[in-house]
């Protein structure tokens, strides 16, 4: 749970960051200046950021605090829609990289990254929202087994079967009951357990608690790594005679 935690306030803090520095042709030191197109240069490459493919790199003569600075810009799009050679347009330049201008009106990697980075935020923390409901409904569950009336039984069982899916991992195993009858139950969860899993078709100890539903918290002897799983046996007697 602390770990989500952290997770979703450095994914947050992450996302605030970048949304900052990809805002900063907006609220940032760029000022807007004139500036006269010198020349055009065209060419195709096809990318997420042109319209078709198409590229046009356009010369731009300005000056800022008196200086006469020459610099080009992209503007992703066709040289013939793009400003022609002796217009003026009006640029927005960052003070510290004069040479990279962006011209106002025209799509730029730069002026696409504020909806990029918003869009990429929004995913993060949405997605680290969405663990930490999955973490939480877990940790209630893992409580309100703890809760209950019964108490931790230390089981030896048989790996019968291992059955590894995409997002979970089914363990077949048979241990005696409380009567010392064999009993056949399974062992589903969606996290990596070395310790069951190096053991396939060989014998493993066990601590388990139950509530008499179908979670149970189950962990190696004497160990605090303690897992939440879901438990299936072929009747509700087999589970009760199990002691969970």
């Amino acid at each position: 749970m602390v770990f989500s935690g952290v997770l979703f306030t450095g994914v947050a803090v992450t996302a605030v960051v970048a949304f900052s520095w990809a805002m900063i042709p907006v609220w940032g030191s760029h000022v807007k200046v004139p500036a006269t197109v010198t020349s055009q240069y065209g060419y195709y490459k096809r990318d997420i950021y042109s319209v078709d493919g198409h590229h046009c790199i356009v010369g731009l003569q300005y000056a800022l605090d008196g200086r006469p600075i020459t610099a080009s810009s992209d503007t992703h799009t066709t040289c013939k829609g793009s400003p022609s050679s002796g217009s003026t347009v009006t640029i927005s330049v960052y003070q510290e990289n004069t040479v990279d201008p962006i011209i106002d009106g025209y799509y730029t990697f730069q002026s696409s990254l504020p909806g990029m980075v918003g869009l990429l935020g929004l995913g993060w923390v949405f997605g680290s929202g969405y663990l930490l409901v999955l973490v939480g409904v877990s940790y209630w569950g893992a409580r309100r087994i703890g809760e209950g009336e019964s108490s931790w039984r230390q089981v030896t069982a048989t790996v019968k079967q291992l059955e590894k899916f995409r997002s979970s991992t089914t363990v077949t195993l048979e241990a005696e009951d409380v009567t010392g009858a064999l009993r056949i139950f399974r062992i589903r969860y969606s996290f990596r357990s070395p310790w069951l899993e190096s053991s396939p078709q060989g014998t493993v100890s066990l601590t388990m608690l139950g509530n008499g539903g179908d979670r149970l918290l189950f962990a190696p002897p004497g160990s605090r790594n303690v897992k939440v799983g879901y438990v299936s046996v072929p009747s509700q007697f087999e589970l009760r005679a199990l002691g969970l």
